[in-house]
């Protein structure tokens, strides 16, 4: 932790009225696995009436006071609370504790501040802790001569990362907790929304805390009713099987807690589907009778929607106290709302957001929530989707310039983003975007040299090196010559996404050569038989978005083999006149997930498979797939809650930062809608309704925003 942000957090400490913040320490120079040893002592006049102690390790700890051992566990997701006062008497006391950690980081973290004798004592773990590699025997004595103990490493204040908030303190998670504040509308206050799946989609927190400063807020979440209410109390006597469905998408983990005169052998598996995936490391917490078992995530998170509870081995009656799961939430506000006359269409709108919000990461977004997916990190094609639906809903742009700073460092060479050339090209039209959307020009210009080398390294009219990627229809994920065309055509639009940032910064230099590449692939493209009219809908779709290309043929599908691409082309059809047909494309994709179940948008869908719907969570013929391949949340497939945003309100900017916007709703066959759109200057807010055969548009927009309104019926 840098030693400003140490001190910060000291001087607050000390403040009237604000609590004791506790670090995390850890020994001096240590190789894995490894033991550190600690005490802390202090003097008592008189014995307090109430003395709570909260720890935690990672990864395993034993607690004694005055020489008894008081506690121990084995799980740092979860803090346990113990009494002092069955231990401490007058004179001097003293804590200590002994510390393993098997694996990555190592901490310690304890939280103990009560009141004896008129003085408030704070024994929370920092600098005042002594630590050991080595004691001798007495070690957790109080009579212990502890003078050649040093202090530990203070590895930052809770919260930091990559703890975060563990879960179980109850007086920590109250002063992190939701504001239990309905969202209000700028137009029409309203309750939260119930098209949408997210359990803390009606809370509000004071600051939005995305980027560094943020952590993770936990909440409980209980399975479908009437399961859980038949499943507690319980008793299980035999090795059992509990399926529990927690009725939407979740980023968390499973727990169980289950009371038996003897500890039961209890596995946790989970699942997207109707199977679950492999069983994760489950860790245990015992208070008397009492076990709670609780599924360590994969890294921060796993995603799921449901939970199986295995009791594999039973040797006494095991009474089930509770099942729930806990839910991982970034503490990320809707800004951005939608709601309109179809409500299905707002229920489309809010999966989209809240498949965002799942996979908001520490220091990045679109990671892919499933477990057992090898590809749980940032792709820049994805990001190009899903950053429009920060910006559009949570009005993020701290997670977008780091995405920038994960694919290059600034002054790379051959950057080869994802091994995918077009994803690479994908880098710089997001730049712009991420320009025109918070008039912020300091990334591009961090990275003007990056910018430059993927636009001349890539500059060919051949095959590139990689995977040629577009989507996942056949003959578009592999080197064929549909792909390599659609390759080039995507470099048309590189190509002016660089020329316009080169204009905002005005390099006059890169700007004539940007333009000098980009003629020249366009001379190119122009020989091909093909250009225009022979384009399929891939390549037909980036062709217009890059501006070369006017109209959609009726004869082609609005709809490709995912809802990553389908997005692009309604993007195309909206830039044509074609809004319409858009609409009906979003209907028909993204409309038959949700009716098929989908409580976040699915990597993968057909609209073929919308046809099969029968009321169940899902088709069953899609089970094998999707638990196979397919993730069920997933961010690249978020992009008809930004055209919604875009299109449906009509809100876009139409010079970086919002100071020009424009306002040019589509009505089609809707008879009202109203939302928000968050900028860098605040909320612009549009209200439309029809009225006879006239529409009536209201819009709000914060000052300094110049808004230029198109109505047309």
């Amino acid at each position: 932790m840098p030693v400003s942000t140490t001190i910060l957090t000291a001087f607050l400490s000390l403040l009237p009225g604000h609590k004791p913040i506790p670090h995390w320490i850890w020994g001096q120079g240590q190789k894995l696995p490894d033991h550190v040893w600690f005490r802390r002592d202090f003097h008592l006049s008189t014995l307090p009436k109430n003395a709570e102690l909260t720890i935690t390790c990672d990864d395993e700890y034993v607690l004694y006071v005055n020489g008894r051992r008081a506690a121990s566990n084995a799980n740092w997701y979860t803090m346990q609370d113990i009494s002092l006062v069955p231990y401490l008497h007058k004179g001097k006391n003293v804590l200590a504790v002994a510390s393993t950690n098997l694996q990555a980081q190592a901490g310690l973290l304890v939280r103990c501040t009560f009141q004896s004798g008129g003085h408030l004592f704070n024994l929370d773990s920092g600098l005042s802790w002594k630590s050991s590699l080595a004691p001798s025997d007495g070690w957790q004595a109080t009579g212990y001569d502890d003078s050649n103990w040093v202090p530990p490493v203070d590895e930052g204040a809770l919260g930091v990362a990559p703890w975060g908030f563990p879960t179980d303190d109850n007086d920590i998670l109250a002063s992190m907790s939701f504001n239990a504040v309905p969202k209000v509308d700028p137009i029409a206050k309203r309750k939260p929304d119930p098209a949408s799946p997210d359990p803390a989609q009606g809370f509000i927190w004071s600051k939005q805390q995305i980027g560094p400063h943020g952590n993770f807020q936990q909440m409980p979440i209980l399975p479908l009713h009437p399961t859980l209410k038949t499943l507690r109390g319980r008793v299980i006597t035999s090795p059992t099987v509990i399926k529990l469905d927690f009725g939407k998408e979740l980023a968390g983990w499973a727990t169980c807690t289950v009371t038996s005169k003897v500890q039961p052998n209890i596995s946790i598996y989970v699942g997207e589907a109707s199977t679950p995936q492999p069983k994760f490391t489950t860790a245990v917490t015992k208070h008397g009778n009492s076990y709670t078992f609780t599924m360590l995530p994969t890294n921060d998170y796993t995603g799921f929607r449901y939970a199986w509870i295995h009791f594999d081995r039973v040797v006494a009656p095991v009474h089930i106290s509770n099942l729930e799961a806990v839910y991982r939430v970034f503490p990320a506000n809707y800004i951005g709302s939608f709601h309109c006359s179809n409500n299905l269409l707002n229920k489309i709108w809010e999966i989209g957001a809240y498949t965002v919000r799942l996979n908001l990461a520490r220091d990045a977004t679109g990671s892919i929530l499933r477990p057992d997916r090898g590809d749980r990190y940032p792709w820049m094609g994805d990001d190009r989707v899903s950053h429009h639906t920060l910006f559009d809903v949570f009005g993020d742009y701290w997670l977008a310039r780091n995405d920038f700073d994960y694919f290059v460092t600034p002054g790379a060479k051959n950057i080869n983003i994802n091994g995918i050339p077009g994803y690479t090209l994908d880098w710089v039209i997001a730049m712009y975007d991420y320009y025109m959307y918070s008039g912020d020009l300091s990334s591009a210009e961090k990275h003007k040299a990056d910018i430059k080398s993927i636009l001349t390294d890539l500059d060919t009219t051949g095959t590139p090196p990689g995977w040629l990627f577009t989507d996942w229809e056949p003959g578009l994920n592999t080197t064929t010559d549909r792909s390599v065309m659609a390759f080039h055509i995507k470099y048309l639009q590189a190509a002016e996404a660089g020329m316009q940032l080169a204009r905002a910064m005005h390099d006059t230099k890169d700007l004539a050569d940007f333009r000098q590449r980009r003629n020249s692939m366009l001379a190119f493209l122009k020989e091909s038989p093909l250009w225009v009219k022979g384009l399929g809908r891939h390549r037909l779709a980036d062709a217009i978005l890059a501006g070369y290309a006017s109209s959609y043929p009726k004869s082609l599908m609005s709809d490709t083999a995912t809802p990553y691409f389908t997005y692009f082309v309604a993007q195309a059809l909206a830039d044509v006149g074609q809004d319409q047909r858009a609409l009906n494309t979003i209907l028909k994709t993204w409309g038959r997930m949700v009716k098929l179940g989908g409580t976040s948008t699915w990597e993968f869908f057909q609209t073929p498979w919308g046809k099969v719907y029968t009321g169940n969570p899902q088709p069953p013929e899609l089970n094998d797939m999707i638990n196979d391949t397919i993730s069920l949340c997933h961010p690249w497939s978020s992009g008809a809650t930004a055209w919604l945003s875009d299109h449906v309100l009509g809100i876009t900017p139409t010079s970086p930062g919002f100071k020009t916007c424009l306002i040019k709703p589509f009505f089609g066959n809707l008879s009202w809608a109203y939302g928000s759109v968050p900028t860098p200057k605040g909320r612009i807010s549009v209200w439309w309704k029809k009225v006879g055969k006239k529409y009536v548009v209201k819009f709000h927009a914060p000052k300094g925003v110049k808004v230029h309104l198109v109505v047309h019926p």
